[in-house]
């Protein structure tokens, strides 16, 4: 069994130093962690995935209109979530500043989201594997992954 909040740790790490070097340049990750919650969860769903650990993606939103807040993270089925891109909401309503959390859900942040359906990872329809960009982006992580 794999230690969850290492390997989140570690893959974090690895996404900022990707980004830091230029190895990923794409506007979508430019300012990690703000506004790439969706990406870096299907990123490090993957890398789980492929170490046997199987979770699911789970998006939500909180408040209504304009002034919604929107965020993405993983959850295992027995509400264990992975979340690195948490602390973009350490200016924000409503107020996170944990970079890696790996808990239960009913933390006071993650279970004030109104949540969509799940998605689980399966290789055969991977999300990744369709865009040129993503499977560059997944590759650049790995490179830095210690």
């Amino acid at each position: 069994m794999i230690d969850l909040y290492e390997t989140a740790y570690f893959f974090r790490i690895a996404v900022e130093e990707a980004i830091k070097c230029g190895d990923i340049k794409d506007i979508n990750m430019r300012n990690f962690p703000s506004g790439a919650c969706g990406y870096a969860s299907e990123l490090l769903q993957r890398h789980l995935w492929e170490k046997g650990v199987y979770t699911l993606y789970i998006s939500g939103q909180y408040g209504h209109g304009w002034r919604a807040q929107n965020h993405a993270w993983l959850e295992t089925r027995d509400e264990i979530v992975i979340d690195i891109t948490g602390d973009q909401f350490s200016n924000r309503d409503p107020c996170f500043s944990i970079p890696v959390y790996v808990g239960p859900r009913k933390n006071g942040f993650h279970d004030m989201f109104v949540t969509d359906k799940p998605v689980v990872y399966h290789k055969n329809d991977d999300p990744l594997t369709s865009s040129r960009k993503s499977e560059e982006r997944y590759n650049a992580i790995l490179r830095h992954l210690k």
